[in-house]
Protein backbone atom coordinates (compact mmCIF):
# COMPACT_ATOMS: atom_id res chain seq x y z
CA UNK A 1 0.00 0.00 0.00
CA UNK A 2 2.80 2.19 1.00
CA UNK A 3 4.92 1.93 -2.53
CA UNK A 4 1.35 2.37 -4.33
CA UNK A 5 0.92 5.90 -2.22
CA UNK A 6 4.66 7.00 -3.05
CA UNK A 7 4.74 5.26 -6.56
CA UNK A 8 7.24 3.39 -6.04
CA UNK A 9 8.17 -0.01 -7.10
CA UNK A 10 8.50 -2.64 -4.05
CA UNK A 11 11.57 -3.50 -5.71
CA UNK A 12 12.85 0.00 -5.71
CA UNK A 13 12.01 0.14 -1.84
CA UNK A 14 13.86 -2.85 -0.69
CA UNK A 15 16.71 -1.95 -3.00
CA UNK A 16 16.51 1.85 -1.19
CA UNK A 17 16.42 -0.13 2.07
CA UNK A 18 19.23 -2.47 1.73
CA UNK A 19 21.60 -0.19 -0.01
CA UNK A 20 23.01 1.43 3.54
CA UNK A 21 24.10 5.39 3.65
CA UNK A 22 25.48 6.96 0.43
CA UNK A 23 29.11 8.69 0.83
CA UNK A 24 27.43 11.87 1.00
CA UNK A 25 25.70 11.33 4.35
CA UNK A 26 28.28 9.29 5.53
CA UNK A 27 30.61 12.80 5.40
CA UNK A 28 27.45 15.06 6.47
CA UNK A 29 27.57 12.87 9.63
CA UNK A 30 31.00 13.45 10.42
CA UNK A 31 30.66 17.09 9.72
CA UNK A 32 27.71 17.86 11.72
CA UNK A 33 29.93 16.35 14.46
CA UNK A 34 32.99 18.30 13.47
CA UNK A 35 30.42 21.37 13.54
CA UNK A 36 29.17 20.65 17.11
CA UNK A 37 32.62 19.97 18.62
CA UNK A 38 33.58 23.19 17.90
CA UNK A 39 30.94 25.01 19.17
CA UNK A 40 30.46 23.45 21.61
CA UNK A 41 34.04 23.78 22.99
CA UNK A 42 33.44 27.64 22.88
CA UNK A 43 30.43 27.63 25.03
CA UNK A 44 28.31 28.25 21.63
CA UNK A 45 29.53 31.87 21.19
CA UNK A 46 31.42 31.06 17.58
CA UNK A 47 29.14 31.67 14.28
CA UNK A 48 29.76 30.34 11.12
CA UNK A 49 32.60 32.54 10.50
CA UNK A 50 34.65 31.45 12.90
CA UNK A 51 33.18 27.77 12.97
CA UNK A 52 34.57 27.53 9.51
CA UNK A 53 38.14 28.96 10.25
CA UNK A 54 38.56 26.56 13.16
CA UNK A 55 37.52 23.89 10.66
CA UNK A 56 40.06 25.20 8.20
CA UNK A 57 42.60 24.77 10.50
CA UNK A 58 42.09 21.52 11.61
CA UNK A 59 42.57 20.55 7.92
CA UNK A 60 38.96 19.96 7.60
CA UNK A 61 38.22 21.29 4.39
CA UNK A 62 34.35 22.34 3.73
CA UNK A 63 32.38 25.49 2.18
CA UNK A 64 30.73 28.54 4.02
CA UNK A 65 27.37 27.43 2.72
CA UNK A 66 27.34 23.74 4.76
CA UNK A 67 27.56 25.42 7.78
CA UNK A 68 23.99 27.72 6.97
CA UNK A 69 22.07 25.05 5.91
Amino acid sequence: MMCRLYDVTRYGYQSWKTRGQSLREERDIELTADIDRVFGSVDGIYGSPKIHHALHQEGIEVGKIALLG
